[in-house]
C-alpha cells in the first residue's frame, strides 16, 4: 500500500513539474538581435547550464551557471529565472531554452534534436540555425512544402548594402569583439567577410 502511494506520488510530482516548464516556455513570434544572438552564443558555451530566458523582445538573456553541482541547476525554479531576468532587464521575459535546446514555440521550430544547439558551433553556425527556426534574420515558413526558406534580398527587393555602411559594420563589430561576446578567430572571420 505504501508502495502504492510512493509511486502515484512521484509520478504526480513529475507531471506537475513538466507542465510548470511546459507552461513557461515563450509562444509566438520572437526575432532575436544581434545582442540577443551574441548572449546565446556566450551561454552555449557556458557548462553546467540549465535553463534560460530571454526578453520578449529577443534582446537579452538571462541565464544561471551551476559552478561545480549541476544538481543545484534543478533546484532552481523557473519562475526564479523569469523573476530574475524581468528584475534585471526591466522587461518581460520567458524561458528560451533548456540546456541547449531552444523551447520557445514560434510555429517553425520542430523542437528535440533539429533544435538542440552545439557547444562548439561558430557565431555564423548559430545564427544560420536560428534563422532556420524563424528566431533570426528574415524567414519564413513555407506550409505547403513543409520547410523553411530564407527570402534573400532581392527577392525582397531590398537594395543591397551601400558601401559607406562597411565602416559601420566594422566598428561594430569591433565592439561585439571588445565586450568579449566574439572569439579572435570569430571577429577576424567576420571582419573578412565584411571586407570581401
Amino acid at each position: 500500500m505504501i508502495r502504492k502511494f510512493i509511486l502515484i506520488l512521484f509520478f504526480t510530482t513529475c507531471f506537475t513539474i513538466t507542465n510548470l516548464h511546459a507552461g513557461s516556455y515563450g509562444k509566438g513570434e520572437l526575432k532575436m538581435t544581434d545582442m540577443g544572438v551574441n548572449q546565446f552564443s556566450t551561454y552555449l558555451k557556458k557548462k553546467n547550464i540549465m535553463k534560460a530566458a530571454i526578453t520578449n523582445d529577443g534582446d537579452r538573456l538571462f541565464w544561471y551557471e551551476c559552478g561545480g553541482n549541476a544538481a543545484n541547476c534543478w533546484s532552481v525554479p523557473t519562475h526564479e529565472i523569469l523573476t530574475q531576468c524581468k528584475r534585471y532587464y526591466k522587461k518581460p521575459c520567458s524561458v528560451f531554452a533548456l540546456r541547449k535546446t531552444v523551447k520557445w514555440q514560434n510555429g517553425i521550430n520542430p523542437g528535440g534534436k533539429k533544435a538542440l544547439f552545439r557547444s562548439d558551433m561558430t557565431l555564423s553556425e548559430i545564427k544560420e540555425k536560428l534563422t532556420e527556426l524563424g528566431f533570426y534574420g528574415n524567414t519564413t515558413k513555407i506550409k505547403k512544402e513543409g520547410y523553411i526558406s530564407k527570402k534573400s534580398k532581392k527577392e525582397n527587393n531590398t537594395p543591397e548594402p551601400d558601401q559607406s555602411d562597411i565602416s559601420t559594420k566594422l566598428t561594430d563589430l569591433y565592439e561585439l569583439y571588445k565586450s568579449g561576446a566574439l572569439t579572435e578567430k570569430e571577429y577576424k572571420k567576420a571582419k573578412d567577410k565584411i571586407l570581401k
